[in-house]
């Protein structure tokens, strides 16, 4: 009886010891397992890592164009602003040009108005002239041409 239960424990113990084997198998199995998908999560995370740098690069290199496309920006604002203020000044200046032209023009034209007056007067006193030619002594003529020449040098 002694021998039976013995015999009894052994297959026990084997049935146990065959069932840990199997759970040793099955665990080192998932293990293996787990120690792949690490080094699929390592990878992963190494190319999310190097994806990350890239980016950083990408992101200084758009930053620093920005900050030169700012500056940019700002030049050109300046000499925009120059620029008006060069086309108002030289706006004042046209409008002055333009009334100063006008003004010449309106001095011009006074004058011109006024050498047809004088020429007028010029031609009627010639023909005065030449009608009293006729109808004067030399001497008288010599007195009326010396008034007349005053007269009219005086223009």
């Amino acid at each position: 009886a002694v021998v039976s239960t013995q015999s009894g424990e052994c297959k026990d113990l084997e049935k146990a010891l065959e069932t840990m084997h199997r759970l040793y198998r099955s665990t080192n199995e998932e293990l293996t397992n787990v120690k792949g998908e690490i080094k699929v999560y390592e990878t992963g995370m190494g190319d999310m890592l190097s994806d990350l740098k890239k980016t950083h690069s990408v992101v200084e290199e758009t930053e620093k164009k920005r900050r030169q496309s700012e500056a940019l920006t700002q030049s050109t604002q300046s000499k925009l602003d120059k620029t008006e203020a060069v086309v108002a000044q030289l706006h004042r200046e046209t409008e002055q040009a333009e009334r100063i032209i006008n003004m010449k023009e309106d001095v011009i034209r006074s004058i011109h108005e006024s050498i047809i007056r004088v020429v007028d007067t010029c031609m009627e006193k010639l023909a005065t002239i030449g009608e009293a030619k006729s109808d004067r002594s030399v001497g008288e003529q010599e007195v009326f041409m010396e008034e007349a020449h005053r007269y009219f040098g005086s223009f």
